[in-house]
């Protein structure tokens, strides 16, 4: 992702956003704006990849 946080804020607050937790506050937000309840979505996911998990492969 292309904003750092300037290393002076980062020595300041003692944080680093690495692009796991830059994943997660962008995502995060973006659910939010849009009304999506992700342990909803979650839970829909973890249901499909149980189903997927029965279906015989080819």
């Amino acid at each position: 992702m292309g904003y750092e946080l300037p290393e002076e804020l980062q020595k300041e607050y003692q944080v680093h956003f690495g692009l796991e937790e830059k994943r997660k506050i962008l995502g995060l937000n973006a659910a939010r704006l849009n009304d999506i309840d992700i342990a909803a979505q979650a839970q829909k996911t973890r249901k499909f990849e149980e189903q997927a998990k029965s279906i015989p492969k080819v």
